[in-house]
C-alpha cells in the first residue's frame, strides 16, 4: 500500500545515502565472506540457551507429552527437510537424510521432563535442565567441515545479467508505451489450433520492472469425483511445494520465485522473476517436477500437517465456516474437512505411492504477463507442456460441478457451532441472482456498493445485532449473489435472519426516496472504487487466472461492467433490487447456533411469509442431502 511504501522509504533514510533511498533495497552490498564465517563460527552450543515454548505442552498435569512432536520437529527440520528429525515414540532427535547427503546415525537425546516450577507473574509452569553431554558433543561436531549444508555458499550463478526493459525507442516514447500497456485488460491468445487449453500472453511494462510472471493452471477430473484422490492430491501438493523451495534455493535467492497452490481440483504453479533467465528457471523446475520422488518420512510429515490444517479449519471464525458451508451445500462433489479426514486419516504410504496426479486427463492453461516478448512466451509455454509431460485434453463439462437450484425458494440450513469457548452465533443470508454475466455483475455490484454503509448502520449501530456485519458479492461455481451476514452473541440466528429481512424492506425505501443528486453521487463514487486498476503485476495475473479457474475466460467483465454502471438509472436499480430480493427470490440462510448445553437441540421455527421481504415462507433443512432433494424435486 502507499502507507507501507512511505514507511519503508522513511526507514531507508537511516540506512542509505539520500540518492539510494528509492533503490537501496535492491542494490547488492559488498560481500565479505570472512566476517560472515567468523560470525557463523561464533554460534556454538556452549554459548546458547535452547528455549522451547508451545501451547502443545500439557499444562494440566504439568508434564511435557508427545504432542510436543510437531513443535520440536518444526524447530529442527524447518518444515520437513532439515538436518535433524524427531522420533515421537523414542523422544529422540537423530541425523536424517537431506538432499543427497546421508549422515552417520548418532542419536541426540533431549530430556522430556516435568515443568516443575510455577511463575506467579506470568502464571505459567516451566522447567529447566542442562543440555545433555550427548547433545553437546553432537552439536559441537555439527560444523561446516563435516556438514556441507552449513558451509558458506559460493558465487550464485543464477543472478540476472540484463535488467533492461523491452523498448528500443526514446525515453519519452518508451514511457508512453509502458503506460499504454496498463490500459490493456484482455491478454493475447497464443493458442494454436492443435492445443487444448489456452496460452494467454500480455506484454505489460506498466509496473516498470524487468520481470515477468507465469501462471500454470492444471486441473483434473480425478479429484472432483473422489474425496480420497482429493486428499492425496493435497498431500502431494504440500510435499512438492516444500521440496521446490529447497531444491531451487539458489535460484530463489537470485530473485526467481516458484510457488504452488492447490485448491479443490486446481493446481496453480506460479513463476516470477527477472526477465533475464526466468525462462531457464522455469525449464529447470518443470523438468524436475514429474520425476521427483518422496520418502515415507516426507509423506508422514506432510500428511500429518494436512490433517492438522483440516482440523484447524473446523475452528475458523464462524463467518469463514459459513461461507465455506455455502459451497459445500450448493455444489456437488465439494468435500468438507470432515470428508477429507474420514478418507485420509488411514491413508498409508504404499497406497499414496500408487497415486499419480500426472497420469489422468489434465486441462492446462498458461498465463504469461510482464516484460517478455511473444516469442519467449510461446517458447516457455511449450517447454512447460513438454517437461511436465502433459498432453492437455479438452475436458468439456467434466470440470463443471453441478449447482443446487433454489429458484423461487427461501431455504434455511442450521447446525451448531463447534466452539465451546465462544457464545457467538451467526446468520448468513445468500441471495442468488444467477449465472454470472456482465449485466448481473454490473447491477449486483452497484447494489452492494449502495447497501454496504446502510447495512452496517442499521444492523450494527441501530439494532446492535452483532459486532460483525458483512455485505459482499459471492460466487458459487457459475452463479453469483449477495451475502448479508451478522455474527454476535446476543441474538439467535433466527432473530438475526428476521432483522435482515426487515433491513431489506427499510433499504428498499431508502433507495426509492433517494434524491437524484444523491443517487448519482453515490453511484459515481462507488464506480471510482470499483474501477481501480491492479496495483501490482501479481494482482493483474490474479484477475486473469480467476477467470480461468471459474472457466468463464471473460477477462474483460470487470471493465465492461464498470463502463455500463455510468448509465444505470435510479429506476433501473430499484427494479433490479426488487427482482433480486422480492420477486425472483433464491435465498439460502446458513445459521450457526451456539450450543448452550450438551442436550441442546436446534430450533425448528422459521420466518413466515409475512416476516420476509419477498413474502415467501422459509423451509428448514439440516443436511446437504435435503437441499439436493429439493433441487431434484424442483
Amino acid at each position: 500500500s502507499e502507507m507501507d511504501f512511505v514507511r519503508r522509504l522513511a526507514g531507508n533514510i537511516a540506512k542509505y545515502d539520500i540518492k539510494d533511498v528509492l533503490s537501496g533495497d535492491y542494490l547488492y552490498m559488498d560481500y565479505n565472506s570472512d566476517i560472515i564465517e567468523e560470525f557463523v563460527n561464533s554460534l556454538s552450543i556452549d554459548n546458547c540457551v535452547i528455549l522451547m515454548s508451545s501451547y502443545q505442552f500439557n499444562i494440566s498435569n504439568v508434564t511435557v507429552n508427545h504432542t510436543m512432536e510437531a513443535y520440536l520437529e518444526s524447530i529442527y527440520t524447518g518444515g520437513g527437510g532439515g538436518i535433524f528429525s524427531f522420533d515421537k515414540d523414542e523422544n529422540v532427535f537423530s541425523h536424517t537424510k537431506r538432499s543427497n547427503t546421508i549422515y552417520n546415525e548418532s542419536d541426540i537425546y533431549i530430556d522430556v521432563f516435568d515443568l516443575d516450577t510455577y511463575n506467579e507473574l506470568y502464571r505459567l509452569y516451566y522447567g529447566s535442565r542442562s543440555v545433555s553431554m550427548t547433545a553437546i558433543l553432537m552439536f559441537r561436531a555439527a560444523d561446516s567441515a563435516s556438514i556441507p549444508e552449513l558451509q558458506l555458499p559460493g558465487p550464485n550463478p543464477y543472478f540476472p545479467e540484463n535488467l533492461q526493459m523491452l523498448c528500443n525507442k526514446s525515453k519519452e516514447q518508451c514511457a508512453a508505451d509502458y503506460k499504454a500497456d496498463g490500459a490493456i485488460t484482455w491478454p493475447t491468445n497464443l493458442t494454436s489450433s492443435v492445443d487444448n487449453g489456452v496460452i494467454l500472453y500480455q506484454l505489460d511494462r506498466e509496473f516498470l520492472t524487468p520481470t515477468f510472471m507465469v501462471d500454470t493452471i492444471i486441473r483434473t477430473v480425478d479429484i472432483i469425483d473422489s474425496a480420497d484422490n482429493n486428499f492425496k492430491f493435497m498431500v502431494y501438493c504440500n510435499m512438492l511445494s516444500s521440496d521446490l523451495s529447497m531444491k531451487f534455493s539458489k535460484q530463489i535467492a537470485a530473485g526467481y520465485q516458484v510457488s504452488l497452490a492447490c485448491d479443490d481440483y486446481v493446481m496453480q504453479l506460479r513463476f516470477n522473476g527477472y526477465s533475464d533467465k526466468l525462462d531457464k528457471f522455469i525449464f529447470n523446475v518443470t523438468k524436475y517436477i514429474p520425476n521427483v520422488a518422496f520418502s515415507q518420512a516426507d509423506f508422514n510429515y506432510e500428511k500429518r500437517n494436512l490433517e492438522k490444517t483440516l482440523n484447524a479449519s473446523k475452528t475458523n471464525v464462524l463467518l469463514d465456516q459459513a461461507l465455506a458451508k455455502l459451497d459445500e451445500i450448493l455444489i456437488n462433489n465439494t468435500y468438507s474437512a470432515e470428508d477429507l479426514l474420514d478418507v485420509g486419516t488411514n491413508l498409508s504410504y504404499s497406497d499414496f505411492t500408487k497415486y499419480n496426479v500426472w497420469r489422468g486427463p489434465l486441462a492446462l492453461d498458461i498465463v504469461i504477463v510482464g516484460n517478455v516478448d511473444a516469442t519467449t512466451a510461446l517458447s516457455v509455454s511449450k517447454s512447460i507442456k513438454s517437461n511436465l509431460q502433459i498432453a492437455p485434453k479438452d475436458l468439456g463439462t467434466a470440470l463443471h460441478k453441478k449447482f443446487a437450484s433454489i429458484a423461487h425458494m427461501t431455504v434455511v440450513y442450521r447446525e451448531f457451532s463447534s466452539f465451546t469457548d465462544s457464545k457467538d452465533s451467526l446468520a448468513l443470508n445468500f441471495y442468488v441472482d444467477g449465472f454470472r454475466n456482465v449485466e448481473r455483475t454490473k447491477m449486483l455490484n452497484l447494489i452492494q456498493g449502495f447497501m454496504q454503509n446502510p447495512a452496517f448502520d442499521y444492523l450494527r449501530s441501530q439494532k446492535n445485532l452483532g459486532y460483525m456485519v458483512l455485505t459482499e458479492i459471492h460466487q458459487v461455481e457459475d452463479d453469483i449473489g449477495l451475502v448479508i451476514a451478522v455474527q454476535g452473541d446476543t441474538y439467535t440466528p433466527y432473530e438475526i435472519d428476521g432483522e435482515i429481512e426487515k433491513f431489506l424492506a427499510y433499504f428498499g425505501e431508502v433507495l426509492t426516496n433517494m434524491s437524484t443528486t444523491e443517487f448519482q453521487n453515490t453511484r459515481d463514487n462507488f464506480i471510482k472504487q470499483y474501477a481501480q486498476k491492479p496495483k501490482t503485476m501479481s494482482d493483474k495475473v490474479d484477475r486473469y487466472t480467476d477467470k480461468i479457474k471459474d472457466q468463464s475466460y471473460d477477462f474483460n467483465i470487470t471493465t465492461e461492467a464498470t463502463d455500463g454502471m455510468h448509465a444505470v438509472t435510479q429506476t433501473e436499480l430499484i427494479d433490479y433490487y426488487n427482482k433480486l430480493f422480492k420477486h425472483d427470490t433464491q435465498k439460502l440462510s446458513v445459521q450457526i447456533y451456539y450450543r448452550a448445553s450438551e442436550d441442546a437441540v436446534l430450533p425448528t421455527d422459521v420466518l413466515s411469509p409475512d416476516e420476509t421481504y419477498s413474502g415467501a415462507g422459509e423451509y428448514l433443512v439440516t443436511s446437504r442431502q435435503a437441499i439436493w432433494a429439493l433441487h431434484e424435486a424442483d
